[in-house]
């Protein structure tokens, strides 16, 4: 796996144990795995019977899914730039660092001023489709909170040793 892809850890397998609670059968259903990373989130929705798409900014991401998992839909997009779809699942593992990314590997994690959060929650409702859910992984030191106009509740937290993550459920 090249330097610069988002491992799997805490986060990311926090988020999978609250989709595993949350979702039930996918089958039908067609989903997004934002920030896919390494794919692991996109392989478990495509698990759940998902048809999955997994976007990632980090092409380098997107080639090692490609690989990895044949058989999903991996796109190389900056949020939703190459996303025309409408999905009846979201997910977002959030780059939920406060920080300006220098590397590509540091915008895993890092979101300068809550930009990339202010962009996604603007444009998430166009890619949603009614009735559809999104969660959204955030932390402690998220430096911006979702608009109060999008109908949202906190499902999970998990404390770590310098931060406390939860994961947001939006409902269309």
């Amino acid at each position: 796996m090249h330097t610069s892809i988002y491992p799997p850890s805490d986060d990311t397998f926090f988020l999978m144990d609250v989709l595993q609670k949350e979702l039930g059968d996918g089958r039908g259903k067609h989903a997004l795995d934002m920030g896919t990373g390494s794919g692991v989130i996109a392989e478990f929705l495509r698990n759940m019977g998902y048809v999955v798409v997994g976007a990632d900014i980090n092409p380098h991401a997107v080639e090692y899914c490609r690989k990895k998992y044949p058989d999903i839909d991996f796109r190389v997009s900056d949020l939703f730039s190459n996303i025309p779809e409408r999905f009846d699942l979201i997910v977002f593992n959030t780059p939920y660092l406060p920080g300006k990314a220098k590397t590509l590997e540091e915008r895993g994690w890092c979101s300068e001023n809550g930009e990339i959060h202010r962009r996604f929650f603007a444009e998430l409702p166009t890619h949603i489709k009614d009735g559809g859910i999104c969660y959204v992984l955030l932390s402690s030191h998220t430096p911006y909170s979702p608009p109060k106009k999008l109908k949202y509740e906190i499902v999970a937290r998990k404390k770590l040793f310098f931060e406390e993550i939860y994961v947001l459920k939006i409902k269309f």
